[in-house]
Formats: structure tokens, C-alpha cells, sequence
């Protein structure tokens, strides 16, 4: 069976409450709806009905107001705030097909305790570990201390002359000590995301 479609799903007001972490999230599952209006300017919940349901109806929901679902940047930026239905406080649907993941893994499995491997979307943050092409070495503290985005932190060593660690070398503790205190934290690995089992 195929995997179903997945779409962005985001908190409806981040300066609000506890921040929603991000998801990608199935088209049959429910999420709150955002309707913005074509220009950007306006943004409604309580208009829109205070509907919470799969992703689909939620577009035509907005399409039967004249609007559309509002992206990711109106909905980081605050635009939707206040609109009603306490949705400030529940993930809502980006018209955003999901963003890429890559995997990310503990950064020194035998120090602390174990962080749980986890397919990351690409634009949220992890911590870089940078392993020499060779694999014989790997540097924290010399690509900078890098915690962000998955393309800047193949960047971060690529400008060392190396490469995001594999998944293998983190999991056999390789890069254990070697700063940053991310031996306590998730790892971009070069792995694009697995399959959850």
C-alpha cells in the first residue's frame, strides 16, 4: 500500500502558548483551518466555521469563503493570531506539500540518555557533527557548533572539507566528546528519512 499524502501542518500562532512543533502530517487526519485571503491581508477561523478535519475539506472550506489555506509564513509570522476558535494553540494546515526529512540520530549514544532517532523536516534544527571524508575523524567544536537547518549544516562541513556523519559512525559512538555538548543532542546524519516501521 502506497503511504498516503502528506501536508505541512504548523502551529496557529507561535507567540501563543507552548509552540507546536511542525509536522507533516496525513491528508485524512484532522488539523485546525486557517483561511487567508488571496492577498494575504486577511485571516479567519470563527468565519471559517472553527472547522478541524482532514486536509482536503479544510481547502474547500476556504475556497467556499473566497480564500485559500494560509501558507507557512503568514501562520510563523503570526498573521492569523487572535482569529478565533483557539486554534492559536492547535496545528493548522499550510496549503504545503510536507517538507523533506532526514534522519537524525543521538550524538553519542553511550553518554546520557539516549535521544530516540527521528526523521527531521529539513528546516528545523539538529546539531552538526562533521566527519572527515575518510571517516577517521570527527569534528563539534570546529564546524562552529552549528544547531540548525539540514542544507546550512552540510554546508558548515563542506567549508571543513568533510560531510555530515553517517548514521553508522554516530551510532558507534565516533564522534563522542567531541564538543559542543552534542553528545546530548539529535545528529543530522547525510541519511534521508527511513520509513517508520
Amino acid at each position: 500500500k502506497a503511504a498516503e499524502p502528506r501536508v505541512l501542518a504548523v502551529d496557529g500562532c507561535p507567540k501563543t502558548g507552548e509552540l507546536q512543533e511542525s509536522k507533516n502530517v496525513s491528508i485524512s487526519q484532522k488539523a485546525a483551518t486557517r483561511c487567508c485571503s488571496m492577498d494575504g491581508s486577511t485571516c479567519v477561523s470563527t468565519a471559517a466555521g472553527c472547522f478541524m478535519g482532514p486536509f482536503k475539506e479544510a481547502e474547500q472550506v476556504c475556497a467556499k469563503e473566497g480564500m485559500r489555506l494560509c501558507s507557512r509564513e503568514e501562520l510563523e509570522g503570526n498573521t492569523c493570531c487572535g482569529s478565533g476558535c483557539n486554534f492559536d494553540l492547535e496545528l493548522v494546515w499550510t496549503g504545503k506539500a510536507a517538507e523533506p526529512r532526514v534522519l537524525a540520530v543521538d550524538g553519542c549514544p553511550k553518554t546520557g540518555e539516549l535521544q530516540e532517532s527521528k526523521n527531521v523536516s529539513i528546516s528545523q534544527k539538529a546539531a552538526t557533527r562533521c566527519c572527515s571524508m575518510d571517516g577517521s575523524t570527527c569534528v563539534s567544536t570546529a564546524a562552529g557548533c552549528f544547531m540548525g537547518p539540514f542544507k546550512e549544516a552540510e554546508q558548515v562541513c563542506a567549508k571543513e572539507g568533510m560531510r555530515l556523519c553517517s548514521r553508522e559512525e554516530l551510532e558507534g559512538n565516533t564522534c563522542c566528546g567531541s564538543g559542543c555538548n552534542f553528545d546530548l543532542e539529535l545528529v543530522w546524519t547525510g541519511k534521508a528519512a527511513e520509513p517508520r516501521v
